[in-house]
């Protein structure tokens, strides 16, 4: 039942610290809770579910901000997916009240479309503005105790929409001057002289007809060229990448936090291969599976770059790429748009895990759009990054 997790999450001497909650018509309290479970940083825990697509809640508890303060501190979370469809939101109003009603009291309700909205300092801040200035312990009334907030108290919008204002006039300056290429003058070269070269030599011709005895004799030539290539005119052929089945219970070796992996070992050394300077490997491809754990198996490693990688990309599949770039690095996570929303869920949790194996990218992707996995999207990208002073890499 999701009213025993949210108890859970409330008594100071259990450790549960968070949950994720959904409107669910065939549970009794027209809700439940498709995860739970003990995190140092709970907010992160969420960010993992919290999608463009996703529609819920959150509830979390942190350690009490005052030492006279016996109780920990709540924090409700709604999030709206800027992805999600209009109508699921409208459903989804009616569903958040009955979650918001379960989940109180509540010190602190934060409403979010977007993880920047989505910190721990802070539901501190707002917390401690809702005990009012005497926080910290001591005498006088009200000391160390939070009074009950309404629900709907805090919803303050940030001010951050400014930053993206800014990266979009940084964007604009430098294109001009990649348009500017002086190579149309090459063109200018004409090369008429050939022509006079050929018209001077007429001569040789009166010596061929005189001697037509020697043609006639070499008919043998034809036989040769019938036994020619036509073999090899069919040797290229297109094979498709092999079905990536999941990995039995045994083959799992845990990458992190509750994540796992098939041939973990491997996958290691594949990343040092892909990030090594003088090796050709520059794509490594895995495969996301939520049975019999949440676990990724390995779909390919080598060359081939970016069309390689998306020969496996389709929309039933959820993948994560690490693929080289010259001495630049990107990271492609492949979210899947006809798979349960449970099943993406569970690896919008997990993928972070493989990202953490892969290491620094210069440019993080995570589309549903096979259209925008493109060599044009990625360059356009790291030409907005230029200017960044990055670090090592394979040099072109």
């Amino acid at each position: 039942m999701a009213t025993e997790i949210l108890n859970k999450i409330r008594d100071r001497e259990d450790p549960t610290n968070w949950c994720v909650l959904v409107g669910d018509k065939d549970a009794p309290e027209g809700f439940s809770a498709i995860d739970s479970g003990v995190s140092e940083n709970p907010i992160e825990s969420l960010k993992g579910y919290f999608t463009p697509e996703f529609l819920g809640c959150g509830y979390i508890s942190i350690a009490p901000i005052a030492e006279s303060q016996n109780r920990r501190v709540t924090c409700f979370f709604v999030f709206f997916g800027d992805k999600s469809p209009m109508g699921a939101k409208a459903r989804f109003r009616a569903v958040r009240e009955q979650i918001e009603e379960a989940c109180y009291p509540a010190q602190v309700s934060i409403e979010a479309s977007e993880h920047d909205h989505m910190h721990e300092a802070d539901v501190i801040h707002k917390a401690r503005r809702s005990m009012g200035a005497n926080y910290g312990g001591g005498a006088g009334k009200g000391a160390g105790a939070l009074p009950r907030v309404d629900k709907r108290l805090v919803h303050e919008p940030e001010p951050e929409p400014v930053k993206e204002e800014v990266v979009e006039e940084v964007i604009e300056e430098p294109e001009p001057e990649v348009v500017e290429e002086p190579e149309p003058e090459e063109e200018i070269i004409e090369e008429p002289e050939p022509e006079e070269e050929v018209v001077e030599e007429p001569e040789p011709e009166e010596e061929v007809i005189e001697e037509p005895e020697p043609v006639e004799e070499e008919p043998e030539p034809e036989e040769e060229v019938v036994e020619e290539p036509e073999p090899k005119e069919e040797e290229p052929v297109v094979v498709a990448p092999e079905e990536v089945v999941a990995a039995t219970k045994e083959e799992l070796e845990e990458l992190g936090d509750g994540v796992f992996i098939k041939d973990k070992n491997t996958f290691m050394e594949y990343i040092d291969k892909v990030k090594a300077e003088n090796d050709p490997t520059d794509v490594v491809v895995v495969q996301y599976f939520t049975k019999p754990k949440s676990h990724f198996v390995i779909a390919y490693c080598g060359t081939g770059g970016l069309e390689k990688a998306k020969e496996y990309l389709d929309e039933g599949k959820n993948f994560c790429i690490l693929l080289a770039l010259g001495n630049r690095y990107c990271s492609i996570e492949w979210i899947a748009t006809t798979c349960p929303i449970s099943h993406i869920a569970k690896f919008g949790h997990s993928r972070p895990i493989v990202l953490e194996a892969f290491g620094y990218v210069h440019i993080p992707m995570e589309t549903t759009d096979l259209s925008m996995v493109t060599s044009k999207e990625i360059n356009e990208r790291l030409r907005r990054f230029r200017g960044a002073n990055y670090g090592g890499g394979k040099s072109q």
